[in-house]
């Protein structure tokens, strides 16, 4: 058995060519022309790349795709003369998926190269050398890839995409945390603004009900001493007063306390983190489909978000404000 160097030095340069030229393997023929374009493909993925300040990770995964993927050496050069340029031109506020701020005129969006190549760097994580401890997520290498000037950023959230420095959530992201409770601690709270016995409560519904039938204003001060008392910074106590004056205490729904207190967190952390965004991913998987919502300011982010977990837990975790698109 000889290996593939052996082979090449058996054959003179027109026996080679006449035995690739016979060749009918597509995916064989693919790989030949990817390797005698390997110099300009290489050129383009430096030029891309350059000053995006990948993780090493990512940087190498984006070369291996371009070697190992069997589409044909054209689609992988248009491909990336699209990137070169730029595919995303605009992040408008909203809702819809990824495919919708990908400008319509690159055709190579139809290709089977390019969904793989939006699972293959949709998926990337790792650790970004340059933000300590902070890690790269699902998504934020592939957005940062289709736009032109978007690079991960040493400060103002996770991604920045056409001057903007957004914050990328998957649909567990973590707005903010508050202590875990137990039942028994609920109980306490209320003997103490109620001066009653309550039954079992053992989540966040259930506390809603009871609160139904209590006056507003002794609703509003026990919502904000049950939350003020859990929450895990100091500063969180202005955000959680100014929330609960725009909340109905008469109605006390569950659904409307989260999303009162998403919106007001979500801006406490655009100031003080200096995002000017945030994009949330409803799943990371099917970069390409999955749904996304985009939002600026606390209007947007109370009408194309949703949020959940604001819950009582069994007392062993942190119980989450998470943000959901």
């Amino acid at each position: 058995m000889i290996n593939f160097k052996e082979f090449l030095n058996e054959r003179s340069a027109k026996e080679l060519a006449d035995e690739i030229l016979t060749l009918k393997n597509t995916k064989i023929l693919n790989k030949v022309d990817t390797v005698l374009q390997s110099a300009t493909i290489e050129k383009i993925i430096s030029k891309i790349l350059k000053d995006k300040n990948f993780p090493n990770k990512a940087d190498r995964k984006i070369h291996n795709f371009f070697t190992i993927n069997e589409s044909t050496v054209e689609e992988k050069i248009e491909l990336l003369q699209a990137l070169e340029e730029g595919m995303i031109k605009k992040i408008a506020p909203g809702k819809g998926n990824l495919k919708d701020l990908i400008d319509p005129s690159y055709k190579i969006t139809n290709t089977k190269l390019f969904y793989d190549f939006c699972e293959t760097l949709g998926g990337i994580k790792d650790s970004k050398s340059t933000q300590g401890s902070t890690g790269t997520g699902a998504g934020e290498v592939l957005l940062c890839m289709l736009t032109k000037d978007g690079f991960l950023p040493t400060s103002k959230g996770d991604v920045n995409i056409i001057g903007r420095g957004m914050e990328i959530k998957s649909s567990n992201g973590r707005i903010a945390a508050f202590r875990s409770v137990e039942p028994n601690e609920t109980a306490d709270f209320i003997r103490k603004h109620f001066k009653e016995e309550i039954p079992n409560i053992k989540n966040l519904e259930g506390l809603m009900e009871y609160l139904r039938r209590k006056d507003s204003k002794e609703v509003q001060d026990f919502l904000y001493d049950f939350f003020n008392s859990r929450s895990t910074k100091k500063e969180y106590s202005k955000i959680i007063k100014k929330a609960l004056r725009e909340y109905d205490t008469k109605k006390c729904d569950k659904k409307e306390l989260q999303t009162v207190f998403g919106e007001h967190f979500l801006e406490f952390y655009q100031n003080e983190e200096g995002w000017d965004g945030i994009i949330a991913f409803k799943k990371s998987s099917d970069f390409l489909n999955t749904k996304i919502a985009i939002g600026y300011g606390p209007k947007e982010f109370r009408t194309f978000f949703n949020f959940s977990h604001l819950t009582m837990t069994n007392g062993n975790q942190d119980s989450y404000l998470v943000v959901k698109s």
